[in-house]
């Protein structure tokens, strides 16, 4: 639903507005979460597969029907599932408790990118 709806979460928020600058246009705000977004779930899928395999690695079947691990096995994968569920639900709380203005909305395109990578990946 995030990565759905960036754009109209970024302009339901006020844009920031100092004494240095003015706001930026609407759309190169909404551009630029969508980019990060994307970016932080393209980098966390690179990362997540060759550590998850490297981590936890799935058991090959031998012939005699018994499961070999190739290499040592360090923990299940279901952590990484629930280490992405915990920062996803972080970045919502976060946003929910303490977001007001469309300067930090990039916490929850990170939070979010990166928790769906994860989650989908591991999969």
């Amino acid at each position: 639903m995030v990565i759905a709806n960036i754009g109209t979460i970024v302009l339901s928020l006020p844009a920031e507005q100092t004494l240095f600058y003015a706001a930026a246009p609407v759309t190169s705000v909404v551009a630029t979460q969508v980019r990060i977004l994307s970016l932080s779930n393209t980098l966390s899928r690179l990362l997540t597969g060759p550590l998850a395999d490297l981590l936890s690695p799935m058991p090959l079947r031998a012939q005699c029907g018994a499961l070999i691990y190739p290499r040592q096995y360090c923990f299940s994968r279901i952590v990484f599932i629930v280490l992405a569920c915990l920062l996803l639900v972080g970045s919502f709380t976060w946003t929910a408790l303490r977001l007001v203005s469309q300067g930090y909305v990039w916490i929850l395109s990170i939070g979010a990118g990166v928790a769906y990578g994860t989650i989908f990946t591991v999969l």
